[in-house]
């Protein structure tokens, strides 16, 4: 404290950042301060009026550092900045490497409509961004639709008039650019309309199709007057379906806060000329002893430095003591006055009262995910007692085969961590080495394969040959339990001490009515009341194994179902096989092709084995 205590009496009379530390010169908070001497020098006073989070913060300061700016703004924007590099402890964080995805209109001879997570100076046409990649999609979808523009991969005009149109154009969903019927200007003004569209311009583009339906009524022109009707429907349908004004021609983003204990939930409402086009709740933690007013602050001046889009108008469940300074931040990153306001009454509090019901619906949903999980943590202990393993099992890996009567052979595994299923582990084998129904040998293949990848991947990341994210199979279990009894047990103990690995195996056994019963050893049963968090655990896995071995099975037999008799010949493989159905069409058609015919496409040697193949199964 002696180092505290020098560089307290230095502290300055100016705004600026501070940056406390723990024993290990970590940063553990980053704050800001109109008057550091002043703001500083409170946590190091009397704690009786502390917080208990910033007690424990307090309790782990082995140091600090600060900076000094050339204002209260300047101090903001750096705190901000600050936040995001270090990441502190103590500081709420709020998650940043979320990328938003907008719509472009590309800048192209014939421009396309396309869904991009990045806005760059190129020409192009960027609407957002938009909180909901699956909003972005469908409103792209309901674009191309209303004013029929392609969403093919053909390249224009380098692809015009090469291939049939496609089933959107016969379905009058596509303008059939392709076939070349279509002029430039024409499709253009299609994309014009589509931008006029996005940018919310409805009843300036509905003004202009009733005037050009009307001209073409009037020209006789009825196909296309239809056209337009439809079109006009379409944009009519949607308005209405889509929003209720709110707020006359208003942009505004709706903040409100809700906290308990150490959890935190914001809700943002998105307001685009007066009406509400999305939502996004955020949920996080580190709220433990700080107001509502600071979570608020702390939040904004995170949320708006990504880069998004900043309306004219902010409205807050709760004024911030930072205030002024937020207003300036965010007027300087728009370009014009921002205005930051708490309401009570009116129109804006009916929209705050509507966020701050759906961040309480986050919260208690946030809470009780928490529950749920401390629910499972207590599965997995519960199961390491009973097995009598030293640490509770946080990984488990589950084994299981699949075939059908020996053919397409594959095994399965499936991981829990800390009692939930971590699906982006999962992985599955085909049986490459054994042929015929032997569950036995099959296993041992799946599990030397898996260790041996787990071993070469850990000398690789110990020789600096690979990364410790880049690994598949670097981790291992501290529990392995196999979908079957003692033989299964026997097979998975004996490649581990083949491999000289020392990790705990079960087998899950069922019953006469093929429902879990509990667990084995090569020599005894372990018994699990099917009351006990425990039973329920395993029961899960064993479940989800089998679902996951069957269901890769499967897919590879209807695989093997739907694939071709020709790339059962000799010499026909995928290249060969598309030249065929590109030429032919159709099987029926290769059939009563003679030699002669097929060797122009595939060569004489293939074309024989083709024509002796279909005459001797033609009998």
């Amino acid at each position: 404290m002696d180092i505290i205590s020098d560089k307290l009496k230095t502290l300055p009379d100016s705004p600026g950042v501070y940056l406390m530390k723990n024993a290990s010169g970590k940063i553990i908070y980053v704050g800001k301060a109109k008057v550091l001497k002043n703001r500083v020098r409170q946590y190091f006073h009397s704690s009786k009026d502390h917080s208990p989070k910033v007690k424990a913060m307090v309790s782990n300061i082995a140091d600090f550092e600060y900076i000094i700016t050339g204002s209260e703004r300047e101090a903001f924007v750096l705190e901000c900045n600050l936040i995001k590099e270090y990441r502190p402890r103590y500081n709420i964080l709020l998650k940043d490497d979320k990328t938003y995805p907008f719509i472009k209109v590309t800048n192209e001879a014939y421009p396309r409509i396309i869904l991009t997570r990045t806005a760059l100076k190129d020409g192009a046409h960027y609407f957002g961004p938009y909180t909901s990649a699956f909003y972005c999609r469908e409103m792209i979808d309901l674009v191309t639709k209303i004013f029929k523009i392609p969403t093919c991969h053909k390249r224009f005009p380098k692809d015009l008039k090469k291939d049939r149109p496609c089933l959107y154009y016969a379905m009058g969903q596509c303008i059939g650019l392709c076939q070349g019927t279509v002029s430039i200007e024409e499709y253009r003004k299609a994309i014009d309309e589509a931008c006029d569209f996005l940018k919310g311009k409805h009843k300036e583009l509905i003004k202009r199709l009733t005037e050009e339906m009307k001209s073409a009524a009037q020209n006789l022109e009825f196909e296309r007057a239809a056209g337009i009707r439809n079109k006009i429907a379409s944009i009519n349908y949607f308005t209405e379906k889509q929003n209720i004004t709110i707020l006359k021609g208003a942009d505004a983003d709706i903040f409100a806060v809700a906290a308990k204990d150490n959890d935190i939930a914001i809700e943002a409402l998105y307001i685009r000329d007066g009406k509400m086009t999305g939502h996004e709740g955020f949920s996080f933690e580190g709220a433990l002893g700080i107001d509502d007013e600071s979570l608020m602050s702390d939040f904004l001046s995170q949320y708006y430095s990504s880069g998004l889009y900043i309306p004219k108008l902010v409205v807050i469940s709760c004024d911030t003591p930072d205030k002024g300074m937020l207003i300036d931040y965010l007027s300087e990153k728009r370009g014009t006055n921002v205005e930051v306001r708490h309401s009570i009454k009116g129109k804006y509090k009916e929209l705050l009262d509507m966020a701050l019901k759906n961040a309480n619906k986050t919260l208690s949903d946030t809470i009780e995910q928490k529950l749920k999980y401390q629910l499972k943590r207590s599965a997995v202990s519960e199961l390491g007692e009973a097995l009598g393993l030293e640490n509770p099992p946080l990984r488990i890996e589950a084994y299981d085969i699949s075939h059908t009567s020996g053919d397409l052979g594959v095994g399965a595994m499936v991981v829990f961590e800390d009692g939930k299923p971590g699906k982006k582990d999962y992985r599955y084998f085909k049986i490459k080495t054994v042929e015929g129904n032997n569950d036995y040998e099959s296993l041992k293949e799946v599990l030397i394969r898996r260790f041996k990848h787990c071993l070469n991947e850990y000398q690789k990341i110990k020789e600096g040959q690979m990364d410790e994210e880049e690994a598949k199979f670097a981790i291992l279990p501290d529990l392995i339990l196999m979908d079957g009894g003692k033989g299964q047990v026997g097979i998975a103990k004996e490649v581990l001490k083949e491999m000289g690995l020392s990790i705990p195996v079960f087998g899950m056994v069922k019953d006469e009515k093929h429902r879990t019963r509990g667990l084995v050893t090569e020599a005894s049963l372990v018994s699990l009341s099917p009351v006990t968090s425990a039973f329920r655990l395993v029961a899960f896995i064993q479940d989800e194994v089998h679902r996951f071995a069957i269901s890769y099975h499967r897919k590879l037999r209807e695989k093997k179902l739907l694939k071709s008799p020709l790339l059962e010949i000799k010499g026909v493989g995928e290249k060969r096989y598309q030249k065929l159905i590109k030429e032919y069409k159709n099987i029926n058609a290769i059939k009563n092709a003679s030699v002669e015919e097929l060797a122009k496409t595939v060569g004489s040697d293939t074309a024989k084995a083709i024509y002796e193949y279909f005459k001797k199964e033609n009998g």
